[in-house]
This record gives C-alpha cells, sequence and structure tokens, in this order.
C-alpha cells in the first residue's frame, strides 16, 4: 500500500508516541511505503525548526537534521 503523510502527521509521528508513529513502524516494516515530496521535506523541516517544537526536540535530545 502506498500512502501520503501530511506534515502534520509527520511531526506527531516523530515526535510523540501514539498511532500515528504505527505508520512510520508500518514503513520500516516494509508493510507500506511513504510517498513524499522534496516540498514536503522541505516544509516539514521549515516547521520543525520553529521555536514552539525546540523545548519537544531538546527533550528528545534530537535535532532537525538528525530526523
Amino acid at each position: 500500500m502506498k500512502v501520503v503523510v501530511d506534515v502534520n502527521v509527520w511531526i506527531s509521528a516523530l515526535l510523540w508516541p501514539g498511532v500515528t508513529r504505527k505508520i512510520i513502524q508500518l514503513a520500516q516494516a516494509s508493510q507500506i511505503t511513504i510517498l513524499a515530496s522534496e516540498d514536503l521535506f522541505h516544509e516539514l523541516e521549515t516547521t520543525l525548526k520553529r521555536n514552539k517544537f525546540a523545548s519537544k526536540m531538546q527533550s528528545l535530545g534530537l535535532t532537525v537534521e538528525e530526523l
């Protein structure tokens, strides 16, 4: 199955546990294929660099580049 994941879902999946994280796990297990574009990754990077995500990223010990 091919899936397009919105930026909001990516952020939720990467930063918090829950249902959205299962999407990433399904992709890692090759049960689904996530389709993405350069524009989507650029929007994701730009969004994750916003101040409102800084404390969450820091608490996880992650940088945008590592994700």
